[in-house]
């Protein structure tokens, strides 16, 4: 089998410095990286301003910094952990993320799961575009925003052409430029406003604190529709234990420190619970220091937006490969990245920033699709299957997971009616979930019930000949 590393040297996998794969798999000779590099390499492609803003739901409902905390510790670790477990997948089957799900839905009936993908990557790359021209007018003063949304998107295009390995050297560097600043902007604003606010529980509002714990795990959840693509060029023979791990700590770290730092702002600074807080409080620390975050952060954002068209790509031609087979080459990859470039960049134009509440809302609401999917497909592949899957059959539309499969749709669509109760949002929130006072539990309840679900459907299924035929596939 093969998987997708991030290691800067790579066999046959380019072409020059371009990526020649597609959605096809990864030969054993093309396998390259070591698993640390994981840690780095998720650590920076979660360490964005945006994170700041997931840590402004408790000061904002008024649950003091100690328990906003403690509320993000616990969300991230279990948003982390959906993440984690999928990174093996990459590993051992060489296949992106999407691919691999047919086992459960189908060739055809993955189209839904691929449909709310490519939305989430584009929708998220829209946000991004309009996050990264606030940072920027933040330091250069208002203007025209069209100008920034072309270079942003032209950037983004050209890193995601390139591919796998260019992306990872990238998201790898960017962890060691940023990290320095940040922790200079970390403990030289704990020391300009005293440490003894670090320290305090504060107030306790038990519906803000398991609002903020939801949005914070619903927030890192969104990312396990690509952590395989980025696990796939690995050696066959890594070991899942240490990759789970490296998975787990880069994004954990940095779901909890930008978050909690974005708690600290809002509950410290007078209207601190704006993007532009970092500007604030890094010019606290040293007149101009907060315009040099804000130029990093935006670089920042720029150099992650390719992780989501790149995601998008494969997730694309997935789909049109379920109903008409596709030659996987670096020519339709590029070609894909360039159509939904130019996708991104016609929506951040077109969406004016009056809008854009109504945007991060319908964004916010695709992802909950995220949450039974990602159980069905962990279910599956741990318990059920037990990572012993037919390569071959999963690129062939006519192999033995056939076109549409009853037991995974089922249980989606159970996990989604399940949810629905219990999503609390600004634009909607569910019986359930104004009977517990707001809270928002719909994570939990999508997961248990579309898992139970499909295990239960599942099991009962005869698996004799996919193991058969698993087993074969293994020995080529």
């Amino acid at each position: 089998m093969s998987n997708h590393a991030i290691d800067d040297s790579s066999a046959g996998a380019t072409r020059g410095s371009i990526e020649v794969h597609a959605i096809d798999h990864i030969p054993t000779s093309e396998r390259h990286g070591r698993v640390w590099q994981q840690a780095p390499f998720w650590f920076a492609s979660n360490f964005l301003l945006p994170s700041l803003v997931v840590g402004f739901v408790g000061p904002l409902g008024g649950l003091g910094f100690g328990w906003t905390t403690l509320a993000i510790v616990l969300g991230s670790a279990i948003g982390t952990l959906f993440m984690a477990l999928h990174a093996s997948q990459g590993s051992t089957l060489g296949l992106p993320q999407l691919i691999q799900s047919r086992a459960q839905f189908g060739t055809h009936g993955v189209i839904f799961a691929l449909l709310v993908t490519v939305a989430i990557y584009v929708c998220g790359n829209v946000f991004d575009v309009a996050t990264t021209t606030q940072e920027m007018q933040a330091v250069v003063g208002s203007g025209p925003a069209w100008p920034w949304a072309v270079v942003i998107v032209m950037i983004q295009a050209a890193i995601a052409v390139c591919g796998f390995n260019w992306i990872c050297r990238i998201e790898r560097w960017l962890t060691y430029v940023i990290i320095i600043p940040f922790v200079v902007l970390t403990l030289g604003f704990i020391a300009v406003i005293g440490p003894s606010h670090v320290f305090l529980m504060g107030t306790f509002n038990s519906t803000v604190f398991f609002s903020q714990l939801a949005a914070t795990a619903l927030y890192l959840v969104a990312y396990v529709i690509y952590v395989s693509d980025y696990t796939r060029y690995l050696p066959a023979t890594t070991r899942p234990g240490p990759l789970l791990l490296a998975v787990f700590v880069g994004p954990f770290v940095s779901s909890v420190w930008l978050s909690a730092l974005g708690a600290l702002f809002a509950s410290t600074l007078k209207n601190g619970a704006t993007l532009t807080s970092a500007l604030t409080a890094g010019d606290m620390i040293v007149p101009g220091f907060g315009t040099a975050i804000m130029i990093l952060a935006a670089i920042a954002q720029v150099v992650v937006m390719p992780l989501n068209t790149y995601g998008a790509s494969l997730a694309a031609l997935t789909a049109v490969d379920g109903f008409h087979p596709i030659r996987s080459s670096l020519r339709i990859r590029v070609s894909a990245t360039l159509w939904l470039s130019g996708l991104i960049l016609l929506i951040a134009l077109a969406a004016p920033s009056a809008n854009q509440g109504t945007f991060n809302d319908f964004l916010s609401l695709i992802t909950y699709f995220v949450v039974p999917w990602s159980v069905i497909n962990l279910v599956d592949y741990y318990w059920l299957r037990r990572r012993r899957y037919s390569v071959v059959d999963l690129l062939n539309r006519k192999g033995i997971y056939g076109r549409w499969s009853w037991r995974g749709l089922t249980a989606q669509a159970a996990g989604l009616v399940a949810m629905i109760p219990f999503i609390a949002l600004p634009s909607f929130t569910g019986a359930g979930a104004r009977a517990l006072g707001g809270v928002d539990v719909s994570l939990l309840a999508g997961a248990l019930v579309a898992g139970l679900v499909y295990y239960a459907l599942r099991r009962g299924g005869d698996r004799s000949e996919d193991r058969a035929i698993a087993v074969a596939d293994s020995r080529r």
